[in-house]
C-alpha cells in the first residue's frame, strides 16, 4: 500500500537563513523514495510564492502566494529537478492557508484511489512569518476530519515555544521586508502552530535533527508477526506477552539500469566517427569510407592494394644427366 505526500515547502524571504537547509531535507526525503522504487505518491506545494496558483484562491485576497507546484502523482525526475534554493521568493505566504490547500487536494485527489493507505501533510519551515489570528481549534477541526497526519520539520515546537522572541536566530534586518507591516489581526507562526499541533498530535523536528534521520531511518509498512514471550515477575507471576520488532534493518533494491525520458525532448540516433590515432579527432561523413569491419570500428580512406604478378617463361630448358 501507499502513502500520500503533501510537502508544503515555505520559500518566503523570511526562510533565507535556512533555505537551503529545507531543499537538501525535502531532496533527500524524495530521493530516498524515488530510488527505493517506492510506490509513493507526493504532491508539492510553495507557500510565499511569488504567484498565486491554487483551487482554493479568489477574488478577495484569499490563499494568496500559495503555488500548487506538482499535484499528486508518483515520484518524478522532473520534481527532483524543480527544487533549487532558487525557489527563494521576496514575498510571504500563511502557511496555515498552505496547510488548508495541501489538505483539500489530498483529500480530492484520495477519494478514489483504494492503494493509499495514509495521507501524510509534512510542512517545512522555520516558521519566522506570520500567520491569520483564527481559532486554532476551529482550524484543528477542519484539518482532523480529513483523516491526515502532519508533521513539520525546520523547528522543534516543543524546543522553540519556550524560547524569548529577542533570542530566536530570526533573520536579521538585511532579510526582512520593508513594506510589510503586520495586522492587528495576525499573530507569529510559531505560537499559533504550537497550539495548532498540540491538537493535531503532530509531530516537530529541527533541521539538524530532520536531515540527520532521514538518512538512518525510514517508516515502512510491513505485516508483523509477534512472538509469545512469558514476562515473569517474581516466583509465582507469569504475565503472557507478543513481543513485535519495532526497528529492522532495511536494504536498499538490487540497483539496475533506469531510464528517465523527457517527452519534450524525442531521442534520435546520432553516429560519429573519429580517427584512430593517439590523439583522436572528428570526421565528418563525407570523409569516410565504409569499409572493413573489425573490434577497432570504421576504417578510413586508407586502401592497401595488392598486385599479382605472374611471369610466364617462353622457354624452359631442362637437362638430364644420366
Amino acid at each position: 500500500m501507499a502513502t500520500a505526500l503533501g510537502v508544503v515547502l515555505d520559500v518566503g524571504i523570511h526562510m533565507n537563513p535556512n533555505f537551503r537547509e529545507a531543499v537538501e531535507c525535502v531532496r533527500l526525503l524524495l530521493e530516498k523514495k524515488f530510488f527505493a522504487e517506492s510506490k509513493d505518491e507526493v504532491a508539492l506545494i510553495l507557500c510565499g510564492s511569488d504567484a498565486t496558483d491554487n483551487p482554493l484562491a479568489d477574488e478577495e485576497g484569499s490563499f494568496q502566494n500559495i503555488c500548487l507546484a506538482f499535484e499528486l502523482a508518483p515520484i518524478s525526475w522532473k520534481v527532483l529537478e524543480f527544487l533549487d534554493p532558487d525557489l527563494l521568493s521576496l514575498s510571504t505566504g500563511d502557511v496555515v492557508d498552505a496547510l488548508m490547500v495541501g489538505a483539500d487536494h489530498l483529500f480530492n485527489r484520495c477519494k478514489n484511489k483504494r492503494n493509499i493507505k495514509e495521507k501524510h501533510l509534512l510542512l517545512v519551515s522555520n516558521l519566522y512569518g506570520s500567520v491569520d489570528d483564527s481559532d486554532a481549534s476551529r482550524v484543528s477541526e477542519s484539518l482532523q476530519s480529513s483523516g491526515i497526519k502532519f508533521s513539520l520539520i525546520g523547528c522543534d515546537l516543543k524546543k522553540s515555544i519556550n524560547i524569548s522572541p529577542e533570542n530566536r536566530d530570526e533573520p536579521g534586518p538585511s532579510h526582512a521586508i520593508s513594506h510589510h507591516h503586520p495586522s492587528p489581526k495576525t499573530r507569529p507562526s510559531i505560537s499559533f502552530l504550537a497550539e495548532l499541533w498540540d491538537q493535531l498530535n503532530g509531530e516537530s523536528y529541527d533541521f539538524s535533527d530532520a536531515v540527520t534521520a532521514l538518512s538512518i531511518f525510514e517508516t515502512r509498512s510491513v505485516s508483523q508477526r509477534g512472538w509469545n514471550v512469558g514476562l515473569q515477575i517474581g516466583d509465582s507471576i507469569t504475565i503472557p506477552v507478543v513481543g513485535y520488532t519495532y526497528i529492522k534493518e532495511a536494504h536498499p533494491p538490487t540497483m539496475k539500469i533506469l531510464y528517465a525520458p523527457d517527452p519534450s525532448l524525442p531521442l534520435r540516433a546520432v553516429t560519429k566517427y573519429c580517427t584512430q590515432d593517439a590523439d583522436p579527432s572528428d570526421l565528418n561523413s563525407s570523409e569516410v569510407t565504409r569499409g572493413k569491419n573489425s573490434t577497432k570500428g570504421i576504417y578510413g580512406k586508407r586502401c592497401e592494394v595488392k598486385i599479382m604478378i605472374s611471369v610466364k617463361c617462353s622457354q624452359c630448358l631442362m637437362s638430364n644427366n644420366t
